[in-house]
C-alpha cells in the first residue's frame, strides 16, 4: 500500500509541476504575440500617418518625431 500512496504522490506533483509549466508557457506565448501586435499596431500607424518619413524609428522608441 505504500508504494502505492508514493506513486500517487510522485504522479501528482509531476503533473502539478507540468501544469504550472503548461500555464507559463501559455502566458509567455500570449505575451509574446501581444507586444509584437502592439509593436505591428504602432508601426501601421505610423506609416499610416506619414510620421515614418520624419523619423518614425524615434517616434516607436517613445520621443517625439522630428518636426
Amino acid at each position: 500500500m505504500d508504494g502505492l500512496l508514493n506513486a500517487i504522490m510522485v504522479g501528482g506533483v509531476a503533473y502539478l509541476a507540468f501544469a504550472i509549466a503548461m500555464f507559463a508557457g501559455g502566458v509567455l506565448v500570449a505575451y509574446l504575440i501581444i507586444k509584437n501586435a502592439v509593436r505591428d499596431g504602432m508601426i501601421q500607424a505610423i506609416k499610416r500617418t506619414g510620421l515614418d518619413s520624419a523619423g518614425g524609428s524615434t517616434f516607436i522608441h517613445g520621443y517625439p518625431p522630428p518636426q
